[in-house]
């Protein structure tokens, strides 16, 4: 079973790290404290989402299950477990929609941008939701011997990951139209979303959601975009980081950031890589397991690897760089 987390955080960094000509916010301090306050609350959102559906789609009985008697045996152990994660999920999206909107007609882009996370997050719960939801059906399924029922929850289940994936893509893409494309914060966001756009379509190939030459032609798709991103971007961060700004506090904000930037375009450079491989090893005919032994564990260090970065962003505005 994929094991992913439901990051797709990306937003947040063009959100907090203003726009791409200073890299640092400077909202009043009472919006800049309130919109700091609801990108934590996104990103320890996701962290929580993480935390409830890996164990449930990772769990070693399920993974080494060798016939239907021990699937169920595994599965059945599980519905507790699943039963809290879907209460702890509703819990989260409350919280998540009790935080105050913060953008309005004409205000800042960064606010704006503040407030789609927030959305995205809570229509990843959401999704979340739906996969946990997924594994009690297949389970009262089972227990009626419905075929028809389990056969159709068994394709919802393989298809409930990939659709994370895309939302991901989806959440990215939807903070652009909030900065210009000749922009670091631009380069960033659609150089992730490239990946995830590869990365379900990888998924979707081991699952037979699609076919494997299908597959492999939207990850290639995927690794060019992303490598033409980077490209974009650092030039972009190039020009950018020539508009220093003259108070001391700003100064300090920006490079601190902009050295960030530049390490994300290189850590991006992994992404990228790491497509290729996924992408030969798709084509030469790998098992579905050989495929997930050898890239799944890759695909989450590097989601997280990601996610600090931006959590890096984060904190620069809420220390101002001290």
């Amino acid at each position: 079973m994929i094991r992913l987390f439901a990051i797709g955080l990306c937003a947040l960094f063009m959100s907090l790290s203003g726009h791409a000509s200073a890299q640092v916010s400077y909202l009043p301090q009472a919006q800049q404290q309130m919109a700091v306050q609801n990108a934590s609350a996104v990103l320890s959102a996701g962290q929580q989402i993480s935390a409830i559906l890996t164990p449930v789609m990772s769990d070693p009985g399920l993974l080494s299950a060798r016939s239907q008697e021990q699937f169920v045996a595994a599965l059945v152990r599980l519905l507790p477990q699943i039963a809290e994660g879907r209460r702890q999920l509703a819990t989260i999206r409350t919280q998540l929609g009790d935080l105050p909107r913060l953008g309005e007609p004409g205000g800042p882009l960064a606010l704006i941008g503040v407030d789609r996370a927030v959305a995205n997050m809570i229509e990843l719960t959401r999704l979340a939701d739906g996969i946990l939801a997924d594994h009690e059906a297949l389970a009262d399924a089972i227990e009626k011997r419905d075929q028809q029922a389990i056969e159709a929850v068994s394709r919802s289940l393989l298809r409930g990951p990939i659709l994370l994936l895309e939302a991901n893509a989806v959440s990215m893409r939807g903070q652009l139209s909030l900065v210009g494309s000749d922009t670091s914060e631009y380069a960033v966001m659609e150089g992730m979303a490239c990946f995830y756009d590869g990365l379900a379509a990888f998924y979707g190939g081991i699952y037979g959601a699609s076919a494997r030459s299908d597959a492999a032609a939207t990850m290639k798709e995927a690794r060019t975009c992303m490598i033409k991103q980077i490209e974009n971007g650092r030039a972009n961060l190039a020009r950018e980081a020539r508009n220093v700004p003259e108070d001391a506090t700003g100064r300090r904000m920006f490079q601190q950031a902009t050295s960030v930037i530049d390490e994300m375009f290189d850590y991006q450079v992994t992404g990228a890589d790491l497509l290729a491989e996924a992408h030969a090893s798709l084509l030469e005919g790998w098992s579905m397991d050989q495929l997930i032994q050898a890239y799944d564990t890759r695909a989450i260090e590097f989601q997280l690897g990601f996610s600090g970065l931006q959590q890096r962003i984060v904190r620069i505005n809420q220390t101002q760089g001290r």
